[in-house]
């Protein structure tokens, strides 16, 4: 494995050693620590492929003294590691933004889903729940006042934990109506993206005996136009099924006919295409043009008032949300009582001059 490489090709064989390397120019990535575990990811999490080399070389060859610094970068996002020994607990997929990096002949197409990555894993005897930037994810909140964890165990049900294997990585997209962003998922629901091997993590073909974990269906495609005829239609469900085709010449023209359904940034963001090792985004328009003007912030009174500057920005969202349009305006219209109310205090306590008036705490830096 490319970690595995990089750990050798640098000397590391402690923990103190790998995070003075990674925590340091020019790779800057963050470590969280807890107990015995580490979960290093990249803050930014944005790509240079300005030099990135093509990974269809053998692994043993693509360092070189000039590290490939983003592809380092990549591989390590969202790890989990032990740090006794620098074992990986946690491995999803390493992020591309070059679809070259991909191995033709083993690619699968799945559905890009607004959810939270999800893994579940034993590690010492116990159950271990991660999202992709904490290791307890019951210290982890966005939108809902739930924490991850008490998310996840929604979804999960009422069955236990009796058949997770301490040497097998469960890595799952939660979806929940408490944690919608742009797509507004009804259901909530567990998709099992994939389970690996702890010990050279290669993809393993796992299903859980849980009626609540739902699996990708794989479809392979040999016309793209007789299966887009025969087989879409409004009952077709874009987030549980991937495709495999001939080439990607035929992913690329399967990607601009669905495209073409405006509504399809409703159901999913897009695709992301993956060898199982690396994997690289395809997001729809539509989808992206809704990420410009909704923020990706927990606080929807934080978002509205960044929309308020700019007012095409704010009809924008409007139009493109318009199921929120009572929302705001009962933001505007408490807005308007508060300053109302201040402009009220203001005039008995500074015109006026009335010396018994009480201002509330809130208002005295403004007034």
């Amino acid at each position: 494995m490319i970690i595995t490489n990089f750990l050798n090709l640098n000397n590391i064989n402690n923990y103190n050693d790998l995070e003075t390397k990674l925590k340091t120019e020019p790779y800057n990535l963050k470590f969280k620590k807890k107990s015995n575990l580490t979960l290093i990811y990249n803050e930014n999490n944005e790509n240079n492929d300005n030099n990135k080399e093509n990974l269809n070389e053998n692994e043993n060859n693509i360092f070189s003294e000039n590290e490939n610094i983003n592809f380092i970068k990549d591989a390590c996002n969202g790890i989990i590691i032990d740090n006794n020994n620098l074992n990986i607990i946690r491995y999803v997929y390493n992020k591309t933004n070059l679809i070259d990096n991909l191995k033709n002949d083993n690619i699968i197409i799945n559905p890009c889903i607004e959810g939270t990555l999800i893994s579940l894993y034993k590690y010492n005897d116990k159950i271990n729940i991660s999202t992709k930037k904490c290791i307890d994810s019951s210290k982890s909140k966005w939108i809902s006042k739930k924490s991850f964890y008490d998310l996840f165990l929604e979804c999960w049900g009422d069955n236990d934990f009796s058949e997770i294997n301490e040497n097998i990585i469960y890595n799952f997209i939660l979806i929940h109506p408490d944690n919608n962003h742009i797509i507004k998922y009804i259901n909530k629901g567990l998709i099992l993206l994939n389970c690996r091997s702890m010990e050279d993590l290669s993809i393993l073909n796992i299903k859980l005996n849980n009626d609540n974990v739902e699996y990708f269906n794989i479809n392979i495609i040999d016309d793209v136009d007789t299966f887009i005829e025969n087989k879409i239609d409004i009952n077709f469900n874009f987030k549980l099924n991937c495709y495999k085709f001939k080439n990607l010449d035929s992913y690329y023209y399967f990607f601009n006919k669905i495209n073409k359904y405006t509504d399809i940034h409703k159901v999913i963001k897009g695709f992301f295409l993956t060898d199982n090792i690396n994997s690289f985004k395809n997001i729809f328009e539509n989808y992206n043009i809704c990420s410009e003007f909704k923020l990706n912030h927990s606080d929807p009174l934080f978002s509205y008032f960044c929309l308020r500057k700019d007012y095409y920005k704010l009809d924008k969202y409007i139009k493109l949300f318009p199921e929120e349009l009572n929302n705001i305006l009962t933001i505007e219209h408490n807005l308007i009582m508060m300053n109302k109310c201040i402009y009220m205090i203001y005039i008995d306590s500074k015109i006026n001059k009335n010396k018994n008036i009480l201002i509330p705490k809130i208002f005295k830096t403004t007034i």
